[in-house]
């Protein structure tokens, strides 16, 4: 059955409608979305995900802007500049991402 994901400042995969699940997930509506595990990383998400075990693999795998393929379901995602928590480069990764890849998208980024 299809289902939707509405995603509020969560980290990596369990927000990002994985391989897991992307066979079922028909939409992904993400606010201040946590993506990237690399420069812009919310570190405090990928700390309490990971358990401080992290690896290269590992963190190349949770880092959804790199993740996007043709399968990738459609999504609107939204973010402000002015977060404190969550940079808003994780939005413009997979916003990139997802225009590279012609993903179906909508996105508000608000100043």
């Amino acid at each position: 059955m299809p289902c939707d994901v509405l995603a509020y400042k969560v980290a990596g995969r369990d927000g990002g409608c994985n391989k897991r699940y992307i066979k079922t997930c028909s939409n992904a509506f993400l606010n201040y979305p946590v993506i990237t595990s690399r420069e812009y990383a919310h570190r405090g998400s990928f700390k309490q995900l990971l358990g401080g075990n992290e690896t290269e693999e590992l963190l190349e795998l949770l880092s959804l802007e790199k993740q996007v393929t043709e399968h990738t379901p459609p999504a609107f995602i939204w973010h402000t500049y002015t977060d404190q928590s969550v940079p808003v480069q994780n939005s413009l990764l997979l916003i990139g991402a997802m225009k590279n890849m012609r993903s179906r998208l909508s996105s508000i980024c608000i100043r």
